[in-house]
Parts: structure tokens; sequence; C-alpha cells
């Protein structure tokens, strides 16, 4: 993923959740970790870095090979996009908007489901732990 995508997707991240999370943990490509040895010794890709000053933030890269550091996110995102994939799997879109209205019509269908284990909806869990969240300071546009 190229460095602009990857803060472009952080922006949107806050904007659709209204708020920063006090900390995150990224996966260990090259356009979030320069170098990542252990928990001592690690360095931030300098923009991303930037990115976390600007909104209050802090980045605490995964281990190597230890999906164990944020086992949540990675199963619910499984969960997620075979959900969605499969909802539109018979669909044709003609624009990249028009596929991304579907998929967020679909992803607000499933965040009212309730999760299995919680008895609670997605998007009553995400209300909660966004209080947990700082607010959302935006950034200048990114050409």
């Amino acid at each position: 993923m190229k460095q602009r995508s990857w803060i472009k997707a952080h922006i949107h991240m806050y904007e659709y959740f209204g708020g920063v999370a006090k900390i995150l943990v990224p996966d260990n490509c090259k356009t979030a970790v320069i170098h990542n040895g252990k928990r001592k010794d690690q360095q931030i890709n300098q923009i991303y870095q930037e990115l976390a000053e600007h909104y209050g933030t802090a980045i605490i890269p995964a281990r190597v090979r230890s999906p164990k550091d944020k086992p949540n996110a990675e199963g619910t995102v499984g969960n997620i996009s075979t959900w969605i994939t499969a909802a539109l799997r018979n669909e044709q879109f003609f624009s990249l908007a028009e596929l991304n209205r579907a998929i967020r019509k679909k992803l607000l269908t499933f965040n009212q489901k309730l999760f299995q284990k919680r008895k609670v909806a997605g998007w009553s869990y995400s209300l909660k732990m966004k209080s947990l969240c700082y607010p959302h300071y935006p950034l200048p546009v990114l050409n």
C-alpha cells in the first residue's frame, strides 16, 4: 500500500468513527514501520509518526509474526470482508462510488447484527468504544 493511501485510510477511519483511538496497533508493513526488531527497537515511518503526533495517538506496532497482538481486529476484519463480499458477489457496479455506497450500506447492516459472544450489536459496541476515543482533529486535505 502506498503511503498516501495508508494515511488517507487512517483519516477516513477517524472520520467514520468520529474520534481517534488512543493507541494504534498496525501490522509491520513498510508503510507503517521502517524497522521492528523488538519492542524497544522500533522505528516508525516519519509521516505516519507525524500523523500520530497530530492526532495525539500512540503507535505500537504488532510484533513480527504475532497475530495475538491484535486478535479481535484480525478476526473481525475477516468476518466483515467475507460477509460483505458474499452479499455483493452477484451485484454489478459501474463506478467506485457506487461500489463504496453498497459496501457502506452492507457495513451498516453488519454493524446492527448482534455479536455472538457479547450479545450486543456491533454499532452499540462501537459507540461504547467511541467514548474511549479522543475527539477528531482534521488534517489538511491531501491531494
